[in-house]
């Protein structure tokens, strides 16, 4: 994991400057497949001590259906606060 948290510094930090920010907006990351997407998102939940929730919309069609998005497009993965 030491690695991937060097190889995501960057990223990480951008993230955590987004959370500090108040008023901020819904945020996407979008890339090609199998780039650490999904990773990044949990290192960063991680280390701002957030729990990550993920939402799969190939598993859950009737929420794909209702964002407008065809099943299976993109993970959601949402950093919540602990407790």
């Amino acid at each position: 994991m030491d690695s991937l948290l060097h190889m995501h510094r960057h990223q990480l930090q951008n993230l955590h400057a987004w959370l500090r920010r108040p008023g901020r907006e819904p945020l996407v990351i979008r890339g090609v497949r199998q780039v650490a997407k999904s990773m990044l998102v949990e290192l960063f939940c991680a280390s701002a001590g957030r729990d990550p929730v993920a939402v799969n919309l190939e598993r859950q069609a009737d929420l794909a259906e209702a964002s407008g998005k065809s099943s299976g497009n993109f993970p959601i993965i949402i950093c919540k606060s602990k407790g």
